[in-house]
């Protein structure tokens, strides 16, 4: 389920932006918009007295699907459990131009949890343009690689309906489910989060923010656990004129989330 969520009033740091990935990508991207704008045209609008975010963020209610049965639990009595989740940013008014940042974080509330993975990463943006689809596949317990050639999603999660993400077993011996996304970002950092969470930095263009971004974590959950709580924080930041950052947050939104078994895969 898709919920639109309204964004506060911007927080003005009063000091120069200090996300040098933010700053380089901003500097990037107005430059190449000064090289293609047209001659004696005037691209950027002056920043008005309330900066906007340039869009709204419409979040994706999190999944939790178990990759193991309860009794292929690990050897602490926990289990690797797969969330899905994602974004969309729908702009609201004529983009001023440069680099946005979009923060994702999710925490899992009140469990002993354990993060595995975080995608897409870094690592994984080497292999990816924007625009594009990113294949990568989970072992059964949980880890996350880049495969070292495509594979073949045999059978599909059931009632799995987000734009653009695939989820199936393979054939692969060492890389059980293989899961596709579309990648909407320039640049892309991630990492986990005490308790089972995981945190994502997305940059995108100020100019191409329509777009549904997917992000997949796993962790190490309780064997026994049947549902639990999670708490999802966004923002969005841009670097306005004379280099102040802006930072837009969202209220945190709370989900009750149930743990529910893959049970495409074989034996489960």
């Amino acid at each position: 389920m898709q919920i639109n969520s309204t964004l506060e009033s911007p927080q003005d740091l009063g000091e120069p932006c200090d996300d040098p990935v933010l700053v380089e990508l901003d500097d990037a991207v107005r430059a190449e918009e000064s090289l293609f704008a047209p001659m004696g045209s005037e691209d950027q609008d002056e920043e008005p007295e309330q900066p906007k975010p340039s869009c709204a963020v419409e979040l994706i209610e999190p999944l939790a699907k178990r990759l193991l049965s309860k009794n292929s639990a690990h050897p602490d009595d926990r289990v690797p459990v797969l969330f899905i989740q994602g974004l969309s940013l729908i702009p609201e008014y004529k983009s001023l131009g440069g680099a946005v940042k979009v923060e994702y974080t999710i925490r899992l509330v009140g469990i002993p949890a354990r993060t595995l993975s975080c995608v897409p990463n870094k690592e994984m943006r080497q292999i990816a343009n924007f625009s594009q689809k990113l294949q990568f596949g989970f072992t059964a317990g949980g880890g996350a690689e880049i495969p070292k050639q495509a594979l073949e999603i045999i059978n599909t999660v059931p009632g799995l309906t987000l734009d653009g993400v695939r989820l199936g077993f393979t054939q692969d011996a060492h890389l059980q489910i293989a899961a596709e996304i579309p990648f909407q970002a320039l640049e892309v950092l991630a990492s986990p989060l005490e308790g089972g969470g995981a945190h994502w930095k997305l940059y995108r263009k100020s100019k191409d923010l329509m777009g549904f971004q997917a992000l997949i974590h796993t962790a190490l959950v309780p064997r026994d656990l049947k549902t639990f709580r999670a708490v999802v924080e966004t923002s969005i930041v841009r670097i306005p004129l004379f280099g102040k950052e802006r930072r837009w947050p969202q209220p945190p939104k709370t989900y009750e989330v149930p743990l529910e078994s893959l049970n495409f895969l074989k034996g489960h």
